[in-house]
């Protein structure tokens, strides 16, 4: 028989990096005290102390040094400082610098085609639309 009484849970069980439960056929002092049919008392229990920053860090986490945000800071900015500013160009730059249109071949079309579409069917302005096709040779075709 295991015994599932809360306190013999709170006492037993070690939160934080793992979780340990021990199992005992004889049941402690202080579980024979307690009676099943009553509500447990929050605030006289182990869970009544615990704080959830102990869930990320565990009970016994070293406080932060008093330095380490200015040191997240300067690396942060120094690594920013390179990636954007004294980095030279390099060939993906400039593909990302092409315009999707120009990389998959009748795109462009095909999107003008269902704008058009859309904009005819609501009634809204088509003059820009119409100019663009004119520029790629495309014929006003809508089904």
């Amino acid at each position: 028989k295991i015994n599932l009484s809360s306190s013999y849970f709170l006492s037993n069980v070690k939160f934080g990096t793992s979780t340990l439960c021990k199992t005992s056929n004889k049941p402690s002092a202080e579980d024979e005290d307690l009676d099943m049919n009553k509500p447990l008392s929050f605030t006289n229990s182990a869970a009544h102390k615990w704080k959830a920053e102990y869930s990320r860090r565990g009970t016994s986490a070293e406080p932060r040094l008093s330095y380490e945000s200015h040191v997240v800071s300067i690396s942060l900015t120094v690594f920013l400082l390179y990636f954007c500013v004294f980095r030279e160009e390099s060939d993906i730059d400039t593909e990302f610098s092409r315009s999707l249109y120009s990389r998959i071949d009748g795109l462009e079309e095909a999107q003008l085609r269902i704008s058009y579409k859309y904009n005819m069917d609501n009634g809204l302005d088509v003059k820009d639309i119409e100019r663009r096709m004119h520029e790629l040779n495309i014929k006003n075709v809508v089904k």
